[in-house]
């Protein structure tokens, strides 16, 4: 099994006595990364709890502190026989301890959703335990090694015509083996909402994804695509808001195909900081304060941008303007809320200028900062 985990990450160590969970945390961490006695003060980049958090009330303060400093919430649970602790115990520790102590583990692993983790990771027996490979790496969204340049696109909602056409007035076409390049070794950085309202959204898929596998194009997860997964995945979500063309083209699709595009977007980050830190991609927004961070709360946000709790009279979320308190010098590309053109604002620009309702689709060149854009064709 492996488990990759990144900084600015809690992981909570969850398991019956005699588990094993203090080898564990040893063998695979430093140890000033271990903590089994008090709440550390969030100040490590990697934070590993090792001590009784076996109910959700030991739990709880350890959490909270980890959302309000914007720590990822990992649990790694030593989920063993019932039969290979009491072995271990030796009798140090009565029988009906230690099933007290299983039941809560197993209730953990029921409801371990409704507490706010982001990720979980079971090891369910000794070779498990002794298999396990932890891998410390850059979070998903890391990109700072590219430099680009970069042309940053905004939502294409499923017009795959503007988008072939905005593409070849890049200067992004084919070569013989139909593989896509660049001239000048730029690559193309979709904002999110590639599918939904549009002719179609399969074809847009398609093409976004040739461009990533050929290393010409990163793409960010918007709500649209997040919701078109969901629904790959199987779990129910409301067929609405243009959603009805798509969920017909995907009809239509083998099951290999289904899948390949399922997977296409589950590895797709919600942002991405390219160019040593200079430049953010998101779909709807980001604060300053979460960048390098990658909780639910933080891709929530790159997702839905900032709400006030309020339905409009469309039935949508009634949003607040993230770009009037951003601070920061970090140039962010963002889509999500639809421009007559690139608005710019604190060192944020808004490329969603509306293509899908009869106005362009864009394109940001970065570093230039200079807007190419075609007309939606009616």
């Amino acid at each position: 099994m492996d488990i990759r985990i990144s900084d600015y990450t809690v992981i909570f160590l969850i398991g019956a006595s005699y588990s094993g969970k203090s080898y564990f945390a040893e063998k695979h961490f430093l140890p000033y990364e271990i903590f089994s006695e008090k709440t550390p003060a969030f100040t490590e980049t990697l934070i590993v709890l090792d001590g009784d958090y076996l109910t959700r009330e030991k739990r709880s303060f350890a959490m909270k502190k980890a959302r309000e400093h914007l720590y990822q919430r990992i649990a790694i649970v030593l989920d063993l026989p019932t039969e290979y602790l009491l072995r271990q115990a030796e009798g140090k520790k009565k029988e009906t301890v230690i099933a007290s102590e299983v039941q809560s583990v197993h209730s953990f692993l029921q409801k371990w959703q409704n507490e706010g983790f982001d990720a979980v990771y079971v090891i369910s027996s000794v070779e498990e335990l002794e298999k396990v490979c932890l891998i410390q790496e850059k979070g998903i969204f890391d990109k700072r090694e590219d430099s680009g340049p970069f042309d940053l696109i905004g939502d294409v909602h499923g017009c795959l015509k503007e988008l072939q056409k905005l593409l070849r007035k890049l200067g992004y076409s084919t070569d013989s083996d139909g593989k896509w390049q660049h001239p000048q070794n730029r690559k193309a950085v979709f904002l999110g909402d590639m599918v939904d309202r549009g002719e179609d959204s399969v074809g847009v898929l398609r093409l976004v994804k040739q461009l990533c596998e050929d290393n010409v194009a990163y793409a960010v997860l918007g709500n649209h695509d997040e919701k078109l997964l969901r629904y790959l995945q199987g779990n129910p979500v409301k067929v609405e808001h243009g959603m009805q063309s798509t969920v017909e083209q995907i009809g239509c699709l083998s099951s290999a195909e289904k899948e390949e595009l399922k997977e296409f977007l589950l590895h797709l980050s919600t942002y991405y900081i390219f160019d040593g830190g200079s430049l953010v991609a998101v779909h709807a927004g980001i604060r300053e304060e979460y960048l390098y961070r990658y909780t639910k709360e933080v891709r929530e946000f790159c997702l839905y941008g900032e709400t006030n709790g309020e339905i409009d009279a469309l039935g949508k979320p009634v949003r607040l303007d993230w770009t009037q308190g951003y601070k920061g010098d970090t140039i962010i590309a963002y889509g999500h809320i639809p421009y007559y053109a690139v608005r710019v604002c604190n060192h944020t620009y808004g490329v969603d200028t509306g293509c899908i309702f009869n106005n362009y689709l864009s394109a940001l060149r970065y570093p230039e900062m200079a807007v190419e854009r075609v007309r939606k064709r009616k």
